[in-house]
């Protein structure tokens, strides 16, 4: 007796566990919500999924219940993810959209790129002012220019910090 109530209780969890299904939905970047068709989407514990032509897809979760977390991949040839992080963790609701934003391969780069360019600009301009600056009150010491030398390299040095994350 105590050998089937060990039993049953070693596989109560199995029947608690209930099947649930995830809504999903893949959008184009910038888009005004351009939907994305053919997208592979896939999660542990799930059947693969393709997004169809208004971007919708479901992943179906054998083992999985509302509250469950999983991790969530989507690939499709020349676009890249842009919001993975939130589904390298993300919480299963049905009752929920999860959305998937894409965009362009190499988009991401080519905007930090052009992000990165700007900021060094303006890290220049403004040590350039403060130099001018310095120049023109006679306050241009060997102290106050290698304060300011210091400065800005400690900008372009957490400007690099920045781009390795």
């Amino acid at each position: 007796m105590k050998t089937i109530i060990a039993l049953l209780g070693a596989l109560l969890p199995c029947f608690l566990t209930a099947q649930i299904t995830q809504p999903g939905v893949v959008l184009l970047q910038n888009s005004g919500k351009t939907p994305l068709e053919d997208v592979q989407v896939t999660a542990p514990g799930a059947a693969d999924a393709l997004s169809l032509g208004d971007g919708r897809f479901s992943l179906t979760f054998a083992s999985k219940s509302k509250g469950d977390y999983a991790r969530v991949t989507v690939e499709k040839p020349g676009y890249q993810v842009v919001n993975g992080r939130s589904l390298a963790h993300a919480d299963l609701d049905p009752e929920q959209v999860l959305t998937v934003i894409m965009c362009p391969a190499g988009e991401i780069d080519r905007r930090l790129t052009a992000l990165n360019e700007r900021y060094e600009k303006t890290i220049k301009a403004d040590y350039e002012e403060q130099l001018a600056r310095l120049k023109a009150g006679n306050l241009a010491t060997p102290d106050t220019l290698a304060a300011l030398e210091a400065q800005y390299e400690r900008k372009l040095s957490r400007l690099g910090e920045f781009n390795d994350d």
